[in-house]
C-alpha cells in the first residue's frame, strides 16, 4: 500500500513539475512576443518584465517605452532598459542608445558616448549604426 501511495506522489510530482517549468520557466519572452503580435501590450510588458533578465525582453521593454507602445512614452524608462540590454551584446539598443545620446533623450546629450554606442553597434553588424554614426 506504501508504495502505491508513493508512486502517485511520485507522479503527481513529476507532472506538476512539468506543468510549472512548461509554463513559467524560459519561455516568458516568447509568450510575451506574442502578446506583443497581437497587441496586447499590457500582457506582453509583463511577460516581459517576468523575464527581465533577458537581454531580448529588455531591449523590447526599452522599445516600448521609448515609442510608448502599451504605455506612456518615458524616455527614461526607455534609456534604463537599453542600456541593460546594450551592456549584453544588443546591437539595436546599442544603436538606439547612440542616438539617445546624440539627440538627448532621456539622457544627458553626449556626443561621445553616442559615437561608442554606434561603434558598439557597428561592430556587431548594425548597418543603420553606421549611417548614424556618418550623421554625428
Amino acid at each position: 500500500m506504501f508504495n502505491k501511495i508513493l508512486i502517485v506522489i511520485i507522479i503527481v510530482s513529476g507532472i506538476a513539475a512539468y506543468w510549472y517549468y512548461s509554463n513559467n520557466i524560459g519561455n516568458n519572452f516568447e509568450r510575451g512576443m506574442v502578446h506583443y503580435e497581437n497587441k496586447n501590450y499590457t500582457k506582453a510588458i509583463q511577460l516581459f518584465e517576468k523575464d527581465s533578465d533577458n537581454a531580448k525582453a529588455q531591449y523590447q521593454l526599452g522599445m516600448m517605452y521609448y515609442n510608448g507602445i502599451g504605455v506612456n512614452k518615458n524616455l527614461v524608462k526607455a534609456s534604463s532598459w537599453y542600456h541593460k540590454a546594450a551592456a549584453r551584446n544588443i546591437a539595436d539598443a546599442q544603436n538606439t542608445l547612440g542616438i539617445m545620446y546624440k539627440n538627448g533623450e532621456g539622457v544627458v546629450q553626449n556626443l561621445e558616448r553616442a559615437e561608442l554606442w554606434f561603434l558598439d553597434a557597428i561592430s556587431r553588424g548594425h548597418v543603420n549604426a553606421q549611417a548614424n554614426l556618418g550623421e554625428l
